[in-house]
């Protein structure tokens, strides 16, 4: 999970998903609405037009009645009853047949009016229907009552399986109309008209939303009672009152209702339909909907599979390279096949690795040629220092000599007698001082030729270790630009987490329908952060790169200070052995002014104690010479060891840069 390639490809996948996901489930329930919002207009209009149908319907059957009530041959009959009880029985008879026959041209109006009766509230006549059969109902009913307390305005009534007026063998509605003094100048009246409840029936039949809808006439707005049905009862709407103008109303969340309350008789039409008929629509949308939302996520997860693997695998590779790298070897290379930013990577790696592996090989190389320097200078030193105990041990037996040449001339000022005993021990005193003299004149030559060689070498060894340590600062001034391409890589890290930072800020402006971008976001944060950490490690393997150049670079400057010590040495030792030498050219002459002194003596006896006396003189200066050579000598002695302890120091710094640079595999 800490992958990057694995947060990719949930990434990719979450977002693909979602947003088809997203994106079908806004499709199905915008095409919901939409079908329901069309279903509830359709509604409407279906159920305001069977309405006005309706209104029609039973405002013809008031209008019907009209050119009756208004009929003045009408009125003037009403006006005559109102004298019923004075009246004779044929008369009385006459006017009630030409009523009854005004009332039967009304009903013949429409086959659907089953009678047409006129009720007297106050005369004492009987009914008069169409209905010959009609009895006189109490006038204590309640749909009396109200048509009395219309004033004249209709009144509907709702059905009565019976009728209103006796045995009806069908259930019937009807209307009520008050008649008296304010309309018409009679007495009052009740004009009832009863309707075949069938043709109320057919009309809220033909109010149909769907297969499975339901029609409803309610008497009143407030639903107190259903007039007519058509459908399931179940379908009944829930709400129990409804607005004067024609709506639609979603109820219990499963079906569509729409009503519209009558202007004519107040009676409410509701009709009714599941809304799972009306959506089936809608629900093909869902299922393909779901198809596609399934073939979107398995397209997103092969491209989020395709992806995350050629971001990671490379990533991984690189990371694996700069791990082997960074414990020394420097053959790594990362192979390069694409031109983006990981290509561009990896060419750097490799031309990173490259720059260090040619720079180790140097310091590699550079270190052998100190390793074979310093034993070609350990063993010139310890010849010098061979060389310098000779001349020491020369330099004594030359110091005892001009001793005992000091003390014999001493003994032969004493005795001329004893002068030609002494004279000829001091000739082979001046041989043996002479072969001494030759001996030391021969090691100081050697010496001279040994430091001449010395000090050559020396230059040459210094000239090398010079070389060596540019190479050296050359190599630290690769890994310091090694960190600056590093800090490059870092800062262009950096503002990779401020960019997603600011895409993290834009998409939360967004609001929810950013909500991937806004992962996307956040896994491109994650992604700056694994690199800038990534790139901290290199940082730390950069930093003991340089850390171990510097050091090479701090021995190589001590190196050199040795070597520079070592030079002024053997410069000094160079310069001992020439004064050596000269002083061993001036004791040359002075043994040849000795041994002319002695044949002087052989030729002028008389001069022999001026003779002993130079000699003497002599003798002490060589002693005195002799001394001081074997002083120089001493310190020269000193001077190699100090020599040999120095190359043995430059091998073993050598040695430690060569174990150093040999942990890298170039």
């Amino acid at each position: 999970m800490r992958s990057i390639g694995t947060k990719l490809f949930l990434a990719v996948l979450a977002m693909i998903g979602l947003f088809s996901a997203c994106l079908g489930t806004f499709s199905y329930f915008a095409a919901k609405n939409a079908i329901v919002g069309q279903a509830e207009d359709s509604a409407v209009r279906m159920v305001s037009l069977a309405g006005e149908k309706l209104d029609m319907k039973l405002r013809f059957y008031l209008d019907a009645a009209n050119p009756v009530v208004t009929n003045r041959d009408f009125q003037e009959q009403l006006l005559q009853l109102a004298n019923a009880s004075s009246m004779p029985e044929d008369e009385l008879a006459r006017r009630r047949s030409e009523l009854l026959g005004m009332l039967d041209q009304f009903k013949l109006s429409d086959s659907a009016i089953r009678d047409v009766s006129l009720l007297p509230l106050s005369d004492p006549i009987r009914l008069i229907s169409t209905d010959r059969e009609a009895g006189m109902p109490d006038a204590g009913e309640d749909w009396i009552r109200r048509i009395s307390e219309a004033a004249g305005k209709p009144v509907w009534l709702s059905m009565e399986p019976t009728g209103y007026l006796g045995e009806s063998p069908r259930p019937l509605f009807a209307y009520g109309k008050w008649l008296g003094k304010t309309n018409i100048g009679s007495n009052d009246y009740i004009l009832l008209v009863q309707i075949e409840y069938a043709a109320l029936q057919k009309m809220v039949e033909d109010v149909k939303l769907g297969e499975a809808s339901a029609a409803f006439l309610f008497e009143g707005s407030g639903q107190t009672g259903v007039l007519a049905q058509a459908g399931p009862a179940s379908l009944t709407p829930l709400i129990a009152d409804a607005s004067a103008g024609p709506g639609a109303r979603i109820e219990g969340g499963d079906r569509l209702a729409a009503y519209r309350t009558s202007a004519v008789t107040g009676w409410t039409l509701a009709a009714v339909v599941p809304l799972s008929e009306l959506i089936g629509g809608a629900e093909r949308i869902r299922m393909m909907t779901i198809a596609a939302v399934t073939v979107s996520i398995a397209i997103a997860a092969m491209v989020a599979l395709g992806l995350a693997s050629r971001i990671s695998k490379p990533l991984n590779r690189m990371k694996e390279l700069m791990r082997q790298a960074s414990e020394g070897d420097l053959q790594v290379r990362m192979p390069i096949g694409r031109s983006d930013e990981i290509g561009e990577l990896s060419a750097a790696f490799n031309r990173m690795a490259g720059q260090i592996g040619a720079l180790v090989s140097g310091a590699r190389k550079s270190a052998a040629e100190v390793d074979r320097a310093s034993a070609r200078v350990a063993l010139a030193a310890k010849r010098t220092e061979v060389a310098s105990a000779d001349i020491y041990a020369a330099a004594s037996q030359i110091a005892q000599g001009a001793e005992e040449l000091a003390a014999n001339a001493d003994r032969s000022g004493g005795s001329v007698s004893e002068m030609g005993l002494k004279v000829a021990e001091a000739g082979e005193l001046h041989s043996g001082i002479e072969r001494s003299a030759k001996h030391a004149e021969e090691r100081s030559n050697e010496g001279v030729v040994v430091a001449d060689s010395l000090l050559a070498r020396t230059k040459e060894t210094d000239g090398r270790i010079t070389v060596l340590a540019d190479r050296v600062n050359g190599l630290s001034e690769v890994a310091a630009s090694l960190g600056e391409v590093l800090q490059l890589i870092g800062g262009m890290a950096k503002r990779t987490g401020i960019l997603s930072l600011n895409a993290g800020i834009e998409a939360a402006r967004g609001g929810q329908a950013s909500g991937g971008f806004k992962v996307i976001a956040g896994e491109i944060r994650l992604l700056a952060e694994q690199s800038d950490a990534s790139l901290k490690q290199a940082g730390a393997a950069a930093d003991r790169i340089r850390a171990e150049v510097d050091s090479a670079v701090g021995a190589m400057r001590e190196t050199t200070g040795y070597f520079r010590e070592m030079f002024d040495d053997v410069t000094a030792a160079h310069r001992l052995f020439r004064e050596v030498r000269e002083a061993l050219e001036t004791l040359k002459e002075r043994l040849q002014e000795a041994n002319r002194s002695l044949h002087s003596l052989h030729c002028e006896h008389g001069t022999l104690h001026a003779a002993i006396e130079e000699v003497t003189a002599v003798s002490e200066e060589a002693s005195a010479s002799t001394e001081q050579v074997r002083e120089q000598i001493n310190d020269q002695h000193r001077v190699g060891k100090e020599l040999v302890e120095l190359s043995e120091e430059l091998r073993q710094l050598s040695s430690q840069l060569a174990q150093r640079m040999s942990g890298f595999l170039v």
